[in-house]
């Protein structure tokens, strides 16, 4: 037997002496009733459910098998409790389930480990305004069986929107990426669970931050190196993981910010335009920032910018050339479509855009929005202006020095995180996985200000 594979059993052992070592292949005994499996494809988009009977042959689909793999579900890795999406499936036997103290490592994996065929389910087409297929289908039965089967000490977890969550959801990042996965990009939860390389920078009970897929769950596996210690459990935390880190990393290395440059930021109220501003008021340069009502104008004068554009009511494009008749130095660009080209035609001279995203067209099949692309070349080699992209994830040498530095800022009043949990909304705050797709579609509806954050509070029934 392989050493990790030992270690595991070992820990199981000594953690749970009640617990029998787990017993050979097609050794256990099976469940009174059938299994039933519950797809994640997306609502509206092929979901399907299905049952196995127990008590198949060996290697069958309804064949439990112990997992012995190299790399094993604890081995250097944090037990992040972050109650929500993809939690732990049914074991066929519930006595062993319940004493093996697996942790979550994803969907497919744990059925690849009883043995059970993923069900194939074809992968969601982008979702549309108003539509619950921003993700795949939250599944009850599985949340109900990790609350049966686990118990956390905390009291509030905490995961993130983006923009592009349903980029990911839809398959544009990773084309090769099947379903059913695990969607969500950040969390913030406490440590349940360490392994031996983990347990010498973390403790159980910590307060831990991390960018990995999969935060939408009650219980995910991460990474050590990935997990970032904070001093409590506060959404605020959370802001700065994929919002301030895009904005801080992005007008440093791209942006020449320096005294007196005007900068103007589009979706300025929103996650990362938020610390967009404030960053490019530290720097000491003059802000104009792009909004849907006046409620975010006024946030928008509370944290220095100095030309709130409500463009609900006035035209971006008039005011800028009225105002700005000279251009614009800088523009942090996250709409795309008309608000992109409106942009190009605002910058001054030597002028530099940077698009880190074009969230007017993740709701269309090509998840693209059409720009005046032809005309593009001359305008920028008339200014000598340029564009240039920005992705978080070909930055990630400098994520961790970033962080520290917001982290600093925040801890210091430098920095205001604002969290939208969605309190204004029709249906109230967002709390549990079921409210992931109002508060993808409230984002998509431009209501909120800030960081919209889902709450994810602990199961009463827990008995981790």
């Amino acid at each position: 037997m392989h050493v990790s594979s030992l270690a595991r059993l070992l820990f199981f052992s000594l953690t749970r002496p009640f617990c029998p070592l787990l017993p050979k292949p097609g050794s256990l005994p099976t469940a009174p009733a059938a299994l039933e499996l519950v797809s994640d494809g997306a609502q509206g988009a092929g979901s399907h459910s299905s049952t196995q009977s127990p008590g198949e042959d060996q290697g069958a689909p309804g064949q439990w098998r112990v997992h012995t793999s190299r790399k094993t579900g604890l081995q250097g890795e944090v037990g992040l409790a972050t109650r929500g999406w993809a939690a732990l499936e049914r074991a066929r036997c519930p006595e062993t389930s319940r004493n093996s103290g697996f942790l979550h490592r994803g969907r497919r994996r744990l059925r690849r480990q009883a043995g059970l065929p993923a069900p194939a389910i074809r992968r969601p087409e982008a979702p549309r305004l108003g539509s619950t297929a921003a993700f795949p289908k939250v599944r009850k039965h599985a949340l109900r069986t990790l609350g049966q089967a686990w118990r956390t000490r905390q009291s509030e977890r905490f995961a993130g929107v983006n923009a592009s969550d349903i980029n990911y959801s839809a398959g544009r990042y990773d084309p090769s990426v099947k379903t059913p996965f695990d969607a969500g990009f950040e969390g913030v939860g406490e440590v349940v669970a360490l392994g031996l390389s983990a347990s010498a920078a973390f403790t159980v009970g910590q307060a831990v931050a991390y960018v990995a897929p999969g935060s939408f769950a009650e219980y995910t596996v991460v990474p050590a190196r990935v997990a970032i210690p904070v001093p409590a459990l506060k959404p605020e935390y959370l802001t700065l993981l994929v919002s301030g880190t895009t904005a801080y990393i992005s007008l440093k290395e791209l942006g020449g910010l320096s005294e007196g440059k005007k900068v103007l930021v589009t979706a300025a109220a929103g996650g990362t335009g938020q610390f967009a501003v404030q960053l490019a008021k530290k720097a000491k340069c003059h802000v104009i920032g792009t909004c849907s009502s006046a409620e975010k104008s006024a946030f928008l004068k509370s944290v220095g910018c100095d030309r709130p554009i409500n463009y609900n009511a006035e035209h971006v494009g008039a005011v800028l050339r009225q105002e700005y008749p000279q251009g614009v130095d800088v523009v942090y660009e996250s709409v795309g479509g008309a608000t992109f080209d409106l942009a190009v035609d605002a910058l001054a001279t030597r002028g530099r855009l940077i698009v880190i995203g074009f969230i007017s067209g993740y709701q269309t099949p090509t998840g693209l929005s059409p720009v005046k692309a032809a005309t593009l070349p001359a305008k920028l080699l008339k200014k000598s202006a340029s564009v240039q992209g920005f992705f978080l994830n070909h930055y990630l040498p400098e994520f961790r020095g970033a962080m520290d530095h917001l982290l600093k800022m925040y801890a210091g009043g430098e920095l205001v995180c604002e969290v939208d949990t969605g309190i204004l909304s029709a249906e109230g705050r967002f709390i549990g996985l079921e409210s992931v797709f109002r508060a993808i579609d409230y984002m998509y509806m431009r209501k909120n200000t800030g960081k919209i954050v889902i709450e994810l509070p602990p199961s009463v029934n827990s008995k981790l």
